[in-house]
């Protein structure tokens, strides 16, 4: 139904090379591919055209690549999507330096045109997107919510592009272009059943804080319970302001539980007069203060509770925050963690943050296909 391919090769020509002799599906619909942001993605992007003319091409750069043969920051994973599992499928670059809403509009309007039917009217059912946002200018909100606005009744399931981590230059590539400043984003419609996965391995301590203050840029929260942010998380880490580093936001993430589930608002570091949230909060917001659960064993517990819904899975795409990837690190579970993933055949990246049912972040989401 779905196969993956993964490759260490730092080259890009060695690594086209490499992928597309390991992907032999002959009727793909849609091939999805992540690369280190060192890589060439037109390079890579446009083998893979040429492999599978008929069928869409889309792929973005990461903080570090994987697939169920592997796992690497300098790395390309990539995943054909078969039209035995998606039968209908359109790909469009939305491009943004012109505007969010300009950009999103424009493109959803030609991926209607390419299905040959509004978005609007897609069976919610049996309809899936996929999203390989920009992930280096912080307009992820923005792009959330105006694919909410074109597209009310179509999961969109991804993730922010990476680089590093540096949040300075991401790229996103859809069938011959490629851009630093575009959203590669395709729409399917299913055969098979599909479940989106969202695991989040936090839950709450029963404390609660109020967000008192946010600066002019939305991600930087100056004030919480009415102290300096960074005053805070100073006395959470039991240091001074001037001694917090990113291991200290990493494990002591905001936000709110909703069903069960955490929905995470997480630090990422000290800048001007406050901290820097990987995610906009809204001045006067309550939230949770959250502790961690077992990385692995939280995953795996995600995973049966799609299977039990689903079926056993057939392949997925996934989009996991760089902050999971380095918390694996830190603990020595990165090898546990990627067993879990290999069940099943997938190919994901490590991203500058997620998307799913608006922009999130420190969580594993994607989307799971069953069969028939």
């Amino acid at each position: 139904m779905s196969q993956s391919a993964f490759s260490t090769e730092k080259d890009s020509q060695l690594a086209a090379r490499e992928i597309t002799s390991k992907l032999t599906a002959a009727d793909a619909a849609l091939v999805v591919f992540f690369a280190h942001v060192d890589h060439d993605g037109v390079i890579l992007g446009d083998a893979l055209r040429k492999a599978f003319p008929n069928a869409s091409v889309i792929g973005c750069s990461s903080n570090g690549s994987f697939a169920d043969g592997g796992n690497a920051q300098h790395a390309v994973s990539a995943m054909i999507i078969e039209r035995a599992v998606a039968p209908t499928c359109a790909a469009d670059l939305a491009r943004i330096d012109g505007g969010v809403d300009v950009g999103i509009s424009a493109s959803t309007e030609r991926l209607s045109r390419k299905l040959g039917r509004p978005l609007r009217d897609m069976p919610y059912d049996t309809t899936v997107g996929l999203a390989l946002v920009e992930g280096a200018t912080r307009h992820e909100e923005a792009i959330n919510a105006a694919l909410g606005n074109a597209a009310p009744f179509v999961r969109f399931v991804g993730g922010s592009a990476g680089d590093d981590i540096k949040f300075s230059k991401t790229w996103a590539y859809c069938d011959g272009e490629l851009a630093a400043d575009g959203c590669a984003l395709a729409v399917l419609g299913t055969a098979v059943p599909f479940e989106i996965i969202h695991a989040c391995n936090f839950e709450s301590t029963g404390r609660s804080v109020k967000i008192t203050k946010v600066g002019t840029d939305a991600r930087i929260v100056e004030e919480i319970d009415g102290i300096p942010a960074t005053t805070w998380f100073a006395e959470e880490a039991k240091k001074s302001p001037e001694e917090l580093g990113f291991g200290d936001f990493l494990m002591r993430p905001l936000g709110l539980m909703i069903e069960g589930t955490a929905w995470l608002r997480s630090g990422v570091r000290v800048e001007g007069k406050g901290v820097l949230f990987a995610c906009q909060i809204i001045e006067g917001t309550s939230l949770d203060v959250m502790r961690p659960l077992d990385l692995v064993a939280d995953t795996r517990d995600k995973l049966a509770e799609v299977e039990s819904r689903l079926g056993q899975i057939q392949s997925a795409v996934l989009f996991n925050c760089a902050y999971r990837m380095i918390e694996a690190n830190i603990h020595g579970s990165t090898a546990a963690y990627h067993e879990v993933l290999s069940r099943f055949p997938h190919a994901g990246c490590h991203t500058n943050g997620e998307t799913h049912l608006g922009h999130i972040n420190q969580t594993l989401v994607g989307v799971a296909f069953g069969k028939n």
